[in-house]
C-alpha cells in the first residue's frame, strides 16, 4: 500500500502479503508516515485522510481518531447522487436559518 500527499509524493509505503485486510494495512501504512519539517522532528499525524469507499468502516474511523486524525475523512458508501442530494438538503436548511 502506498500513501501519498496532495501532489502525489509518497509519504508511507507498506508491503504485505495479500492476506491482511485493507483496513489493517491502512493503519500499518499510516504508522510508516514521517512528514519532514524545516526544523524539528517530523510530523507523524496527518491533517486529513481521504480514501475511497473500500475504507468506509466504523472500526477504521475509530482507529484513525485514536491516532489523532480527528479530521480524517473517508468517503461514505453513499452513491454520488445520494451525496449530491444530501449536500443540496444541507444547503437549503442552512439558508432557512
Amino acid at each position: 500500500m502506498l500513501l501519498v500527499d496532495g501532489q502525489g509524493l509518497p509519504l508511507g509505503v507498506r508491503l504485505e502479503s495479500a492476506s491482511p485486510g485493507e483496513g489493517t494495512l491502512a493503519e500499518a501504512t499510516l504508522g510508516e508516515v514521517r512528514v519532514p519539517r524545516p526544523r524539528g522532528r517530523p510530523r507523524l499525524k496527518l491533517k486529513r485522510i481521504i480514501a475511497d469507499r473500500g475504507y468506509d468502516s466504523d472500526p477504521l474511523r475509530e482507529r484513525f481518531k485514536k491516532r489523532g486524525n480527528h479530521h480524517g475523512w473517508i468517503r461514505s458508501r453513499l452513491s454520488d447522487d445520494e451525496i449530491k442530494e444530501n449536500a443540496a438538503r444541507q444547503t437549503s436548511l442552512a439558508k432557512r436559518s
